[in-house]
């Protein structure tokens, strides 16, 4: 669909119809998918394998001319009147079949934002006429349809390299307490690594914020946090002795409190194993 911004500029937009959106699941040995038709331009995939990150990649129908820069945004759907459009980041895109490739902390938060109902959008130049710009849309609609099988998957990846597990972050909605689903499955796979390595002597968990609010409820709720994350770890029979947990607010943020994206990233709870 082609729609004028102004005079100057149009854009085209790709992204599935409420008809036409559709999450699907493939579950193998060692490998995880959960795919996204985006009709006219391509499919969307995040990936979980065996000792890798999370990674998500376009494949378009046609190859992308040059390489340049995207910017991710994350938009309401039409019945999130309250929420506003939240800034993810920005990308390299790739010349070729394979435009987008993203792998790790942004790649996850991508999963965040579609299981709260947000829809990530990539929004680019379009070589070809350097006035217009292309958007593309990850469609919420029927997410869930595949996401339990999908998260289902990576909960059951054996874990067998230290380095995947030892230093994990869980991230948390604002305001929130609870655990994810997404954030239920990391740490399902970190219990299951714990099986396998007894040579793990100690877990540090830490929680954190971001700096709305007052700093004293902030303190609270990043041991609320914490709390939460060693109290899942407990249940499936993590040895409490070597559990230790800290909350320090909004006091260690990874990244600024200014924009809505470093907000996103400051709350969080971060694990780290120690041998």
């Amino acid at each position: 669909m082609l729609v004028s911004l102004s005079a100057r500029a149009e854009y085209q937009s790709y992204a599935a119809t409420l008809e036409s959106s559709s999450w699907s699941a493939i579950s193998s040995k060692g490998s995880c998918e959960l795919s996204h038709i985006i009709p006219y331009y391509g499919i969307a995939t995040f990936v979980r394998r065996i000792d890798s990150d999370m990674v998500f990649f376009i494949s378009t129908n046609r190859e992308e001319a040059r390489s340049g820069k995207a910017h991710i945004s994350s938009y309401p759907t039409g019945w999130q009147s309250s929420q506003q459009v939240r800034e993810v980041g920005s990308t390299r895109m790739s010349k070729g079949r394979r435009p987008f490739y993203i792998k790790g902390e942004m790649a996850l938060r991508m999963l965040y934002e579609l299981e709260e109902g947000m829809q990530p959008t990539f929004s680019y130049g379009d070589w070809a006429n350097g006035k217009d710009q292309i958007k593309v849309t990850l469609s919420t609609v029927k997410f869930r349809d595949g996401l339990d099988e999908f998260l289902g998957c990576v909960a059951g990846l054996p874990p067998y390299e230290y380095d995947t597990v030892s230093d994990m972050v869980i991230f948390f909605a604002s305001g929130s307490t609870g655990l994810s689903r997404m954030a239920r499955a990391e740490l399902d796979r970190l219990t299951q690594y714990l099986r396998y390595d007894p040579k793990v002597k100690s877990i540090m968990i830490a929680g954190h914020t971001d700096s709305d609010g007052e700093m004293d409820k902030n303190e609270v709720t990043a041991r609320k946090r914490a709390d939460t994350v060693e109290r899942y770890l407990l249940d499936f029979g993590v040895d409490s002795s070597i559990i230790t947990t800290d909350a320090f607010g909004e006091r260690r943020p990874m990244e600024s409190n200014l924009t809505p994206k470093g907000r996103a990233k400051n709350r969080r709870v971060s694990i780290e194993l120690s041998k």
